[in-house]
């Protein structure tokens, strides 16, 4: 388990949102042995969170659903849980990489609809956590770049924008040499205390350079003078 954990490096790609109708997506699941050694069948499953029911014309599979091209068999555990287990025909050597094709019901066109911390175990052993999709970033997650990734049916206009075109539009919205507008929030529910206070000459602003039309404003409102520094008979404490 320590060994899988470490260096089988688990990968996701959403693979086509275009098939069945639409009605499915298609997906890739890749795990890498980056280690030393040979991984063979044994008694450890790899257990992994997905929001949508996987393999949902096949379902339910209660002894499993054998995915062949990775010799895997792929188990709903319960709600989101699912988990792939070798079967007795799983081999992948050091250096290797096996991928499970698996089919999902709707379909995908956002990095975040995928979950981090997919994990290994085995009877009687504690769980440990896939290094490689450790990561709220979910960096084990494929880009969604081709047309048949993004699209969620085929009449679908939309189309994520990229660095560069998001960049565009931003710069588009900027005028030069417009002032800036500062806004000012509205509350929603406001209440006040039955309470007054009087603002006479011995009240004093102290100057700030990053609020400075709020100084000139009041100080405007009420007759008053700003200052660089308070007065001395102002008492200061410090704790």
């Amino acid at each position: 388990m320590n060994y899988i954990a470490k260096h089988v490096n688990s990968t996701y790609e959403v693979v086509s949102n275009l098939i069945n109708d639409s009605h499915n997506f298609s997906t890739r699941i890749t795990l890498t042995n980056s280690g030393s050694r040979d991984l063979a069948y044994g008694n450890w499953e790899i257990y992994f969170n997905f929001i949508r029911l996987l393999q949902p014309n096949d379902y339910p599979y209660p002894e499993g659903f054998f995915l062949s091209d990775c010799t895997m068999a792929l188990h709903h555990v319960c709600g989101s849980l699912f988990k792939l287990k070798p079967s007795t025909f799983f081999r992948l050597n050091k250096t290797k990489s096996v991928s499970c094709t698996v089919v999902a019901k709707y379909w995908q066109s956002a990095i975040t609809d995928s979950m981090p911390n997919w994990y290994v175990t085995a009877e009687a052993m504690r769980a440990k956590n896939i290094q490689t999709t450790e990561d709220n970033f979910l960096k084990f997650v494929g880009n969604f770049d081709r047309r048949e990734q993004y699209l969620r049916y085929s009449e679908d206009q939309y189309k994520p924008y990229s660095a560069e075109v998001r960049f565009d539009i931003n710069e588009a919205m900027t005028k030069p040499g417009g002032s800036e507008k500062r806004i000012i929030p509205t509350p929603v529910e406001e209440s006040f205390h039955q309470t007054s206070v009087t603002v006479d000459s011995s009240w004093e602003i102290l100057n700030s350079t990053e609020y400075f039309q709020e100084i000139q404003l009041i100080s405007g409102m009420f007759q008053l003078f700003y200052h660089n520094s308070l007065s001395n008979h102002y008492d200061h404490y410090e704790n």
